[in-house]
């Protein structure tokens, strides 16, 4: 009797450890996927072109792109980012489709860093600029290019998908 107890408990742990991993993998872990798509990448006012392969794929109910840019500040009454120089930078983000066709994405806002408000300039330090991705095609999207007029350099370019909720 004693030696079926502890067996059911076992079973029991085992069962109960089984479905907490399931659960996290589901909640969190899987929420969110990153894709590297540059490293140090340079942008200028000439279009600068990565070639996706494989091309990004929707996989969550948000897709984005996320030019992640060191020193970056956002300026919450315009709407502008910004360098550490001052410089105002408006980089332009478009993706194509597998036919060749480009499509402009639509800048979302500045990725929030923790403790980087400044009351006085009403300002944010951002970890990155994003750019709203539409549900991709049946192929998926093969490039992607970025210009700004006022050059500046991106430590990183990700591909960023996650539920709401």
């Amino acid at each position: 009797m004693t030696k079926e107890i502890i067996l059911i408990s076992i079973v029991l742990l085992a069962v109960m450890v089984t479905l907490a991993g399931i659960l996290y993998y589901t909640l969190f872990y899987r929420r969110h996927v990153f894709r590297e798509i540059a490293q140090s990448a340079p942008i200028s006012n000439e279009w600068t072109v990565f070639h996706l392969d494989p091309p990004l794929q929707s996989e969550k109910q948000v897709q984005e792109i996320v030019l992640v840019i060191s020193g970056a500040r956002f300026d919450l009454n315009s709407d502008d980012g910004f360098l550490l120089d001052g410089n105002v930078i408006q980089p332009e983000v478009e993706v194509a489709e597998a036919d060749g066709i480009w499509r402009a994405l639509p800048l979302r806002g500045g990725r929030i860093s923790p403790s980087g408000n400044d009351s006085a300039s009403e300002t944010i330090r951002v970890s990155g600029v994003s750019f709203r991705l539409p549900k991709a095609a049946k192929n998926g999207f093969a490039s992607l290019r970025i210009r700004s007029e006022k050059a500046f350099s991106c430590s990183k370019i990700r591909w960023h998908a996650y539920y709401i909720k």
